[in-house]
């Protein structure tokens, strides 16, 4: 019971998170300028590396992505239930978390730079990515305590 009401806290803290990021995100892009050459979440004097561990520790889709992949793979007999295939499993899923991460950072500048994309656009639709992330999560929130009923 205690494990429910944490994870509920955590899923409406998201939900707020997110709309609070992209209804600033949507300010911002409507406030700045086009000269300005940072967006929203970089325009603070944070360590890069620092501000993006934060912004991926507090990604609420880790744990049921993971935990959905790892039962299925228990399930499949992919993983046999032992500490080593765990401890290998959670390396593993470090490692290509990290790797799709760095493929996300790397590619998204490639990118920016060959649309040679305003960071006014870009503040918008991270704003709207935001809102719509958070909506689904409430939809997704609504949806299911209606399935149990």
């Amino acid at each position: 019971m205690l494990k429910e009401t944490l994870f509920t806290i955590m899923r409406w803290t998201t939900v707020a998170l997110f709309f609070v990021l992209g209804f600033l995100c949507i300010r911002k892009a409507i406030n700045q300028k086009e000269a300005e050459k940072k967006g929203l979440l970089i325009d603070n004097k944070l360590n890069r590396f620092l501000l993006g561990m934060m912004l991926s520790a507090i990604n609420p889709l880790q744990i049921p992505f993971w935990f959905f992949w790892g039962t299925y793979f228990i399930q499949n007999g992919t993983i046999k239930p032992t500490m080593l295939a765990f401890n290998i499993f959670t390396i593993g899923a470090g490692l290509g978390t990290l790797s799709g991460q760095a493929i996300y950072i790397h590619g998204g500048s490639w990118l920016i730079k060959k649309l040679k994309a305003s960071h006014k656009i870009l503040n918008i639709i991270m704003g709207a990515v935001f809102i719509i992330s958070a909506s689904v999560q409430v939809y997704k929130i609504f949806f299911e305590s209606w399935i149990k009923k």
